[in-house]
């Protein structure tokens, strides 16, 4: 019996004990996790004073970019807003504007339909006056016409004589001008032909006479020896070739084919002229000095097309030349000095 009770205390005593300690271990247990608790927090609000004063700047620029970006945000509601209240008024506008345009168009319309009747009726009115108007003074100009038709025919008649010889002139113009371009076209085309053909050889010999005349004290012997041995047969050769071997009195024309200057020539003879010119360009007896022979020694003979442009008698040479000198206007684009 006594067995039984002192197991029973026995178990009873186990029992708070067990009960005692594991209150214990519980409250041990939450006691711990308070106290990590503590420290965690304690840890955390060191760590944030820590990480406040390090980041104190980039936190203030980071608060102060929340507030503009919230601004900014603001700013585009607000604009949003305006944007849809402009949105109305411009379609209020634009409707009132289309109400008003119809209207306009519409008064604008009735006001033309009135405007054009009214111009129908005056331009009408007018057209009547004009009409009677003109009639009566269609009358007065064939009562007129009747009396001066006779004097005014004589003097029509002589208007119509000067008009058909202006007319003549112009086609005999237009003519020479097209005979000139033909003429031009085949001189060009045939260039050596109507050219002095000195041979390079010559012209190599000619140099060097060039150099060595300031040295010589008689310059008319080689002047003769120059002309003779070089320039008397490609001149001859020249004239007989253009000339056909004659010597026409007539009208002549020479071309610089560097400058395309021309000068205008009249002679009996024009073959001997010809060569009268080269002479005087050889310093030897020949033409008297003029802009036309300065021209031949300064570029050379063989640098001119020489051609006739027309057979022409003595008693007509003076006038023909008067002409062609106008038609060429060598006086101011060539080298004659005076119009013949």
């Amino acid at each position: 019996m006594y067995n039984s009770y002192l197991i029973l205390y026995g178990s009873i005593a186990l029992s708070l004990l067990i009960g005692i300690l594991i209150i214990f271990i519980n409250y041990k247990r939450e006691h711990r996790q308070e106290y990590k608790d503590k420290i965690y927090k304690e840890y955390l609000e060191e760590a944030r004073a820590k990480y406040s004063e390090e980041y104190k700047d980039d936190i203030e620029k980071l608060n102060e970019l929340r507030a503009s970006i919230a601004q900014i945000t603001q700013n585009l509601n607000d604009s949003h807003q305006i944007a849809q209240k402009l949105d109305s008024a411009i379609a209020e506008k634009t409707k009132l504007n289309n109400n008003l345009i119809a209207k306009q168009k519409a008064d604008t319309d009735q006001y033309m339909e009135m405007y054009r009747a009214r111009e129908k009726e005056r331009i009408l009115r007018e057209v009547h006056e004009w009409e009677a108007s003109a009639q009566e003074a269609a009358d007065f100009r064939s009562e007129l016409a009747k009396a001066s038709f006779a004097s005014k025919q004589e003097v029509l008649q002589g208007e119509i004589d000067k008009l058909c010889i202006e007319l003549s002139n112009f086609q005999a113009k237009r003519d020479a001008i097209n005979e000139e371009i033909l003429r031009s076209r085949a001189v060009e085309e045939q260039q050596e032909f109507y050219r002095i053909q000195i041979p390079d050889a010559s012209k190599a010999d000619l140099q060097i006479l060039a150099e060595i005349r300031p040295r010589l004290s008689k310059l008319d012997n080689l002047d003769n020896l120059i002309y003779s041995n070089y320039i008397n047969k490609p001149v001859k050769e020249m004239t007989k070739r253009v000339l056909a071997g004659r010597d026409p009195s007539g009208i002549y024309k020479v071309t610089n084919i560097k400058t395309n200057e021309i000068y205008i020539g009249k002679s009996v003879t024009c073959a001997t002229r010809w060569s009268n010119h080269c002479k005087s360009a050889y310093n030897l007896t020949g033409v008297a000095d003029s802009m036309f022979q300065r021209a031949l020694k300064r570029y050379g003979i063989d640098a001119f097309t020489w051609e006739l442009l027309e057979e022409v008698p003595k008693d007509k040479l003076t006038e023909r030349e008067h002409y062609y000198i106008n038609f060429y206007n060598t006086t101011k684009y060539g080298y004659n000095m005076r119009e013949g």
